[in-house]
């Protein structure tokens, strides 16, 4: 892990990038993503590539509705505990910023190169985001209970439902009825789980429940961080479905789950699961996916 003047932290092949807004629009930011490309990266084309944006720096931010905004990268600072971004808007401040994490799809691929640039230090200067894009096509103020699902890089539209959920003002407004929210990732090493240690963190002194699966190199789960319940092996959706309607059910289980959202994102495998799940137990399966 390591940090960069504009882009932040790295980990291996993710990346997590801190973008400037210009304009502001009052949403929770769930299930929106935004456009970005560079010239420095696709050799003078603009080709656009389409990223989730997984929250706020602070975690009490609204979203950013941003038409066209560019990020121009100074030259890199001695101090490399220090970010140094600047915009075409000099008034923007800490709180018009958002966050994308970016994972490499693979060699010769935009997202390594970016993640190369990343590595080496190397600043970025045409960078053009758009967006943001997407509204979530359910009313989450309906539910009690809200189980996310997610699967590797996929915790990250995940992330700004639980910036919200442990948000006070933000709960109460979006979230009157929400009583529960239980949280699944799925990952393949127990470092991965640094991907988004800030969050969880949150999340263990908040007491929300999160369960981290591990699917390989099971032996050292410890890196998972510290509180963290972590179970190695693949998740069983279908039990973990059943168990929360269950529960939203005060225990009956002949009754149809009302109170009960499931929030998803992931491989293909996973989310067939999950739809399977929801299928089965009659409850509203909410794919948090841009189709392009």
């Amino acid at each position: 892990m390591r940090r960069n003047p504009l882009f932040g932290f790295r980990w291996d092949s993710v990346i997590r990038l801190v973008c400037i807004a210009l304009e502001q629009m009052a949403n929770g930011g769930i299930g929106a993503y935004v456009y970005v490309k560079s010239r420095d990266l696709s050799g003078g084309i603009l080709e656009f590539h389409p990223f989730s944006i997984s929250g706020f720096p602070e975690g009490d931010r609204e979203l950013l509705q941003v038409s066209k905004m560019e990020v121009a990268v100074a030259e890199q600072q001695s101090n490399a505990d220090e970010m140094n971004k600047t915009a075409r808007d000099d008034t923007c401040r800490a709180s018009d910023e958002f966050t994308l994490h970016i994972k490499s799809a693979g060699a010769k691929s935009w997202t390594a190169r970016l993640v190369e640039h990343v590595s080496l230090g190397t600043p970025l200067r045409h960078v053009t985001i758009e967006g943001p894009y997407g509204n979530p096509d359910i009313c989450l103020s309906r539910y009690s209970t809200v189980l996310c699902v997610a699967g590797g890089i996929g915790f990250t539209p995940i992330a700004p439902f639980l910036e919200m959920a442990m948000d006070p003002e933000k709960r109460a407004r979006y979230l009157p009825k929400l009583q529960r929210v239980c949280v699944l990732w799925s990952v393949q090493r127990a470092s991965h789980a640094a991907w988004f240690a800030p969050i969880l963190a949150r999340c263990r002194s908040m007491e929300l429940e999160v369960s981290v699966y591990v699917t390989r190199d099971t032996e050292d789960t410890q890196q998972a961080g510290p509180n963290l319940n972590v179970v190695t092996g693949r998740m069983n959706v279908m039990d973990e479905v059943e168990a929360a309607v269950f529960h939203d059910n005060r225990g009956d289980d002949t009754a149809q789950s009302r109170g009960l959202a499931v929030l998803a994102c992931g491989p293909a495998a996973l989310m067939d699961d999950t739809r399977r799940a929801g299928r089965v137990h009659n409850c509203h399966v909410h794919e948090l996916l841009f189709h392009l």
